[in-house]
């Protein structure tokens, strides 16, 4: 997170997945920054455990999704996805997601004492917490509290998140996707001409 300066609204580390919502800076490419954040993890996984080999039996799937109206429901999903499974009855039961940077107020508690609270957010979230509860207020505004918005959260509508997020690569309005349609292309015309000049030049 420091070394890309990306943004990390939420995560989910489950028994065979790792969920991760974020926003990347202007030029960084998705592709690199999961490839150095799965090999540190994989090194430092095989170190702990004594073990070799890949960790991960697949590469990464990615869903690029419009920030307004999706964030807030992306991060509600994802708090609530052990439950779902049946690893927790509730969200602060599961240890091993961003659900307690929400709970705690990190501009009032200190990092040390976030630490010792959830282990696994040693890592400052409070920028992105703020985020995420100021937009929840303006979709939601009788839930004042994060407590509430998760409260209210229904199986059956995360179930329809899910069936949403399912077998798309792009999430959001169509005026939204036909500009990532755009984007996309004016990459790949730019790395074909990048390619074809790299191979007229002489050695």
């Amino acid at each position: 997170k420091e070394q890309y300066g990306f943004k990390l609204f939420s995560f989910a580390l489950m028994p065979n997945s790792l969920t991760l919502l974020m926003e990347l800076k202007e030029g960084e490419k998705l592709s690199l920054v999961m490839h150095d954040l799965s090999s540190s993890y994989t090194k430092y996984y095989n170190n702990r455990y004594a073990r070799r080999g890949h960790l991960f039996r697949e590469r990464f799937k990615s869903v690029v999704v419009e920030k307004d109206p999706y964030l807030v429901n992306l991060v509600r999903y994802i708090h609530t996805s052990p439950v779902r499974l049946g690893l927790a009855k509730t969200p602060a039961e599961y240890s091993f997601t961003s659900n307690a940077a929400y709970l705690y107020d990190t501009t009032r508690t200190t990092t040390q004492d976030i630490a010792a609270i959830a282990p696994n957010l040693a890592i400052d979230l409070s920028s992105e917490v703020h985020e995420v509860m100021e937009l929840a207020a303006k979709i939601f505004p009788d839930k004042k509290e994060y407590v509430e918005l998760i409260a209210s959260v229904t199986k059956e509508e995360m179930d329809g998140f899910a069936k949403s997020l399912t077998g798309k690569s792009i999430l959001g309005s169509k005026k939204f996707i036909e500009s990532i349609d755009e984007e996309l292309k004016r990459r790949e015309a730019e790395e074909r001409a990048k390619e074809k000049k790299e191979k007229m030049s002489p050695l």
